[in-house]
């Protein structure tokens, strides 16, 4: 979707460019009016790509941390006695979110 975009701006450039050279004035007002219609339908686009990638990531990362923290509540007490449990509740919940930001570059 994105490189259908990107190839629709680069041809809509392109136009724009070879009709203000030919001084061809009708082609360019055409364009203009494509343009003015084209880019709302572009940006609502890629505003509902962008919602669902944060609610795909959102969600993955809910479920993540529920089966993580649940595996972590079944561990014993004495598997901590090392390191403070709290070194693995913040290194886990970083790595969650790095997890989203991920999940959200691949989704887009």
């Amino acid at each position: 979707m994105l490189a259908l975009f990107m190839t629709g701006d680069a041809l809509l450039l392109q136009g724009l460019i070879d009709a203000v050279q030919n001084a061809a004035w009708n082609q360019f007002w055409v364009l203009v009016c494509i343009i003015c219609i084209y880019l709302p339908i572009q940006a609502v686009i890629y505003f509902a790509r962008q919602s669902t990638a944060e609610e795909y990531a959102n969600h993955i990362t809910c479920q993540l941390r529920e089966d993580l923290f649940a595996q972590l509540n079944a561990t014993s007490v004495s598997q901590f006695n090392n390191q403070n449990a709290d070194t693995y509740l913040s290194n886990l919940t970083v790595q969650v979110d790095s997890i989203k930001l991920d999940v959200i570059d691949v989704v887009l």
